[in-house]
């Protein structure tokens, strides 16, 4: 029989500097919930990673977190 509670939510948030103020660009959220599965959303505030480095530092941060999530899942035997 599959235990619920088991069942987490983390979510990442991705900041850059902007005019000189550090400022939310974009955030994922992971669900995993044992028996139900796994989602993963990714929300982004449009126009404010406007440099090709923030965008690379934004893929890079979500990437590792993915990754993370992913292991977590998988040690529940969630199928990924």
């Amino acid at each position: 029989m599959v235990q619920f509670n088991d069942s987490q939510q983390t979510t990442c948030v991705a900041m850059a500097e902007i005019n000189g103020e550090r400022r939310q660009v974009a955030s994922a959220t992971c669900s995993i919930r044992p028996g139900r599965g796994m989602t993963f959303s990714v929300d982004v505030v449009e126009g404010l990673a406007t440099t090709d480095e923030d965008m690379d530092r934004v893929a890079d941060q979500f990437s590792a977190y993915l990754q993370t999530e992913l292991g977590k899942a998988r040690n529940l035997y969630i199928p990924v």
